[in-house]
């Protein structure tokens, strides 16, 4: 079979796509512990491979494949236009440190492997130990009772599928149910205890292991059916559990029938087929429509179950992220809290009027007035710091400025304080209705975030992650980018990485820390309906939108790859790049959109605005920000997202303005 493509399902799965005759397959490579398989399945006409590990094995031959007596190894050799191999794959399905490795054959060495766990790259590749396990045909009584010891019965299948080779839970939970229902059914009315199991109650350990060992040496027909565990109870002897509880995964494939699992049957081969002999054990090769039905079995069952386990990771992905969200906006309530119960506005304001009422009193170089409070229903004193080395009135102005703003904050506080117990309510809606399942697309989920969540949104989460190519693509560009300073002949760069703060550099040297694209905070959109907002989306990329006096469009990136999308895909060469001069920022484009005039100062200032907000200088009162047209705007090569260079610049200076009408002020969390 010729090699025409690989696939990197997974951190646990790895496909070779395969040509037999002008039909393609995928040999399926899966060393998940909770479900390994190595099985052909069908390729869609319509497929997109990922590549990933192992792509040097295009354009060679599956000469050979040999797996282990023991069913925990396999070996397959790949060859290139000679008749030896040249490579080999070695698959382990050894427990959890079940591996995938690229041996060269000529040096012994291993090239590449699917996962951390084993040998590693460039040393030689050991030989896979063999499964010492028995067998059920050479296990012993004892054998089954010591690894049951201690245990209660709803353990005993996982652990005679662990103790024994060539069992799986589902044999093992058919065989420990046929024991001990023909154990109870002989003893119960000797015991004079109905409905309860006497070997178990006298410790008969070793009856009940013969009889599951004798269960399990019993031939059955032929006859493969897929079960599936999703509801109900199985009950063994007296004690009930669910299928999970049990040991069992959601589905399995049986070569045989179970009578146990009747109810939990989802499909059957037509019994009735000419070519498929369901009443005896094959001791021959299987025909080529049974191995088709078999393996049609095991591809469907395979495929749910790697859906199964990559949900549960996204759901494991986003139970931390929404951790991680409720414990900050948990720590901004309690600081509002505090700040709105402990209001110094009133106080900061009698100490003004106090020193403006009592100047008569104050000597110069005073460090304190003390006069009687008017206010208070008691005699009381006032005991106000002054500064020795300013003017009283000074002082008497410095805590009126304080006083306004403690005032005018509140209202300010209050209002945030709203927006956080909205924010946590809907993260108690959001834990409860993506408990179990996520929104259909990555999409939908960051949209309902960035409703739910309003200004407390900080991007996109990796959920959903990303595929093993992009994961390669963008691992390799980090590398070797490093943290080394990146110099241009002449202009400015902008980087909008998060990251600290980086120090102002004059036009012509990039700046040499990771900066702060905006954390989202403040939503986007600027009151713009979906499809406006979608003019410039693409995938994972929605860029905030707004609309000058003028009728410009502004865009504005919030992450660093949505600053490389704004800038180098939705900008073109006539349009107006803007970012914040030696602070970490968004990256911000005016759109001509095919206007043949140019902006006008009033139009260049509020874009200006815009990006000097969603950057680290939006508190100043006044930020310098830079802006040329696209057109002198690159990116140097293997540069970290958001790094940019930029020439023929000009600057103005511009205060901070947050676009979002409705958005609360920016606090620092």
């Amino acid at each position: 079979m010729r090699i025409i493509g690989t696939d990197k399902v997974s951190e646990r799965t790895f496909c070779l796509i395969v040509d037999e005759g002008g039909h393609r397959h995928r040999l399926v490579l899966c060393v998940d512990p909770e479900h390994p398989s190595l099985h052909l399945e069908r390729v869609p006409k319509r497929e997109d491979w990922r590549g990933g590990f192992g792509q040097r094995l295009r354009g060679g031959y599956l000469v050979d494949l040999r797996p282990s007596p023991d069913d925990r190894h396999a070996t397959l050799d790949i060859s290139f236009q000679t008749i030896e191999p040249k490579f080999r794959l070695e698959v382990s399905w050894a427990g959890r440190s079940g591996n995938l490795w690229l041996v060269d054959i000529a040096s012994g060495n291993v090239l590449e492997k699917l996962r951390p766990s084993g040998a590693e790259v460039g040393e030689p590749f050991a030989s896979l130990p063999p499964d010492r396990r028995p067998d059920p045909l050479s296990a012993t009584a004892e054998h089954l009772v010591d690894s049951w010891r201690d245990d209660p019965m709803r353990s005993w299948p996982k652990r005679t599928a662990r103790a024994l080779r060539g069992v799986t839970r589902l044999q093992a939970l058919a065989a420990v149910e046929a024991a001990i229902r023909d154990l109870g059914n002989g003893q119960n009315e000797a015991a004079g205890v109905p409905g309860k199991t006497a070997a178990l109650e006298a410790g008969e350990l070793p009856s009940v292991a013969e009889r599951v060992l004798i269960e399990l040496r019993r031939a059955r027909p032929w006859d493969p059916r897929v079960y599936e565990f999703t509801e109900g109870t199985i009950q063994v002897g007296q004690t009930r559990a669910t299928a999970s509880d049990w040991g069992l995964p959601r589905l399995e494939v049986s070569p045989h029938h179970v009578a146990l699992f009747e109810p939990w049957e989802i499909h059957r081969p037509d019994e009735h087929d000419s070519n498929s002999d369901a009443g005896s054990v094959p001791d021959r090769p299987l025909t080529r429509d049974e191995g088709d039905r078999l393996l049609y079995l095991l591809s469907k069952t395979h495929r749910a179950l790697e859906r199964d386990a990559t949900s549960r990771e996204q759901q494991a992905r986003l139970r931390t992220y929404l951790q991680s969200i409720r414990k900050r906006l948990e720590g901004i309530e309690r600081r509002l809290h505090v700040e709105l119960s402990d209001d110094e506005g009133p106080v900061l304001r009698k100490y003004g009027q106090a020193i403006l009422n009592n100047l008569h009193l104050l000597q110069k170089g005073a460090k304190e007035l003390v006069c009687p409070d008017l206010e208070a229903e008691e005699p009381t004193e006032l005991r106000i710091p002054l500064d020795p080395s300013k003017p009283a009135t000074e002082a008497a102005d410095a805590y009126f400025r304080r006083a306004r703003r403690s005032e005018k904050g509140r209202p300010l506080r209050e209002q945030r304080l709203a927006h956080v117990e909205r924010a946590l309510a809907f993260l108690d809606t959001a834990s409860t209705d993506w408990s179990e399942t996520l929104p259909g697309s990555q999409g939908e989920f960051v949209d309902a975030l960035r409703d739910g969540l309003g200004p407390f949104f900080k991007g996109a989460p990796e959920i959903f992650g990303a595929t093993p190519a992009q994961n390669t693509k963008s691992s390799g560009a980090d590398s070797s980018s490093g943290r080394r300073k990146r110099k241009s002949r002449d202009g400015a760069a902008a980087n909008g990485a998060r990251g600290p703060g980086a120090r102002g550099n004059k036009a012509g040297s990039p700046t040499d820390r990771p900066g702060d694209q905006g954390d989202g905070r403040g939503g986007g959109g600027g009151g713009h309906s979906s499809s406006e907002r979608s003019r410039f989306a693409q995938g994972k990329y929605r860029p905030r939108i707004y609309e000058t006096s003028d009728g410009w469009t502004v865009v504005a990136g919030r992450t660093n790859d949505e600053n490389d999308y704004v800038t180098l895909k939705v900008a073109k060469q006539d349009d107006y790049w803007f970012h914040a001069h030696g602070v970490p920022g968004s990256h911000v484009v005016l759109k001509r959109d095919g206007r043949k005039d140019n902006p006008s100062k009033k139009t260049i200032e509020e874009a200006a605005a815009i990006a000097a907000f969603y950057s680290k200088a939006r508190n100043s009162s006044r930020v310098s920000v830079i802006y040329t047209l696209k057109k002198y705007v690159t990116k140097p090569r293997k540069a970290k997202a958001g790094l940019v260079t930029c020439t023929r610049e000009k600057s103005v200076m511009v205060r901070p303005h947050n676009p979002e009408p409705d958005a609360p002020p920016e606090w620092n969390s």
